[in-house]
């Protein structure tokens, strides 16, 4: 899949909830699909999050999103 990074679903998804600014870190992750953040433990969420630099309360807004 070539996808770039503005036009995935994660990244619309993203967009939705203003956190955008988190796309191209998601996608290097491999978070390309809403399926993959479906199936996230909370371990998995932790790394994510830490590996996208993502600041607290961009956290807190993806973890209720």
């Amino acid at each position: 899949m070539s996808d770039s990074a503005e036009d995935t679903e994660v990244s619309q998804w993203l967009a939705a909830h203003q956190l955008e600014r988190y796309s191209a870190a998601l996608a290097t992750e491999g978070y390309d699909r809403l399926i993959f953040l479906s199936d996230m433990t909370e371990s998995d969420v932790a790394d994510l999050v830490a590996a996208a630099n993502m600041k607290r309360p961009h956290e807190r807004t993806f973890r209720l999103a």
